[in-house]
């Protein structure tokens, strides 16, 4: 479902989706419930890549497995978003390289 769609059948603005997906706004749990029965899920699938939270780090985001999963997330989004805006070849692949090598850290 697209955030068009989404917006529409709850009377919202699309802007205001967008703002609920980056979370610049907050949802309500009401609202939390309404969009996981739109999306014919439960509202635990929005908590699934949180792990526990590591002392003193805040929550950690589990490396996903699939594209379909990469794009689910918010963050992932973002990401993709933000370097598809990169216009420099150089550029998208040195930050290519700085994300694979932070991510290989132990």
């Amino acid at each position: 479902m697209s955030q068009t769609d989404l917006a529409k059948t709850l009377k919202l603005s699309f802007q205001q989706v967008q703002k609920y997906e980056k979370g610049t706004n907050h949802v309500s749990a009401v609202r939390l419930h309404q969009i996981a029965h739109l999306l014919g899920v439960s509202i635990d699938y929005f908590f699934e890549a949180l792990d526990a939270a590591a002392p003193g780090r805040g929550h950690n985001v589990r490396p996903v497995s699939s594209a379909a999963e990469l794009v689910s997330t918010a963050e992932s989004l973002d990401m993709i978003t933000a370097f598809n805006r990169i216009k420099s070849a150089a550029v998208r692949r040195r930050c290519l390289a700085l994300v694979r090598a932070v991510s290989d850290e132990d």
